[in-house]
């Protein structure tokens, strides 16, 4: 199935979630780029940013730990965002990973992801 339909809207990759005041957090600050719902990311150790995951890299944004649940454009800097970082069940289709990703390091930020007491679905 090819899903085509209103896919950037806020939560669309969330298949289930716990209470929203339990699996999401607001006001956190996404930085780094333009980014959409969905979009699988790692945080910054130094500066608590949240920002796009990116394998390899050892700032912390190497280790997948939470999904933005709606669309964030920090392209000039820090903004605030929602993310999911807990207890949320993801559809893979709809989350959005970093461009040239290999399947090895999906399935690497997958496991992160279910350390982390989420957890991807694929269909």
């Amino acid at each position: 199935m090819t899903l085509t339909e209103n896919l950037n809207r806020p939560g669309a990759h969330v298949l289930h979630e716990q209470h929203t005041q339990f699996s999401r957090e607001s006001g956190v600050t996404v930085s780094g780029g333009n980014y959409l719902a969905g979009t699988v990311l790692g945080r910054i150790t130094d500066s608590g940013d949240y920002t796009q995951l990116n394998p390899g890299a050892d700032d912390g944004s190497g280790v997948a730990v939470a999904v933005l649940f709606s669309a964030v454009d920090a392209s000039d800097g820090g903004k605030p965002g929602t993310i999911n970082d807990l207890a949320t069940l993801y559809d893979d289709r709809l989350l959005v990973w970093p461009e040239g990703i290999t399947e090895e390091q999906k399935a690497t930020a997958i496991d992160q992801l279910r350390a982390a007491q989420q957890k991807v679905r694929s269909y």
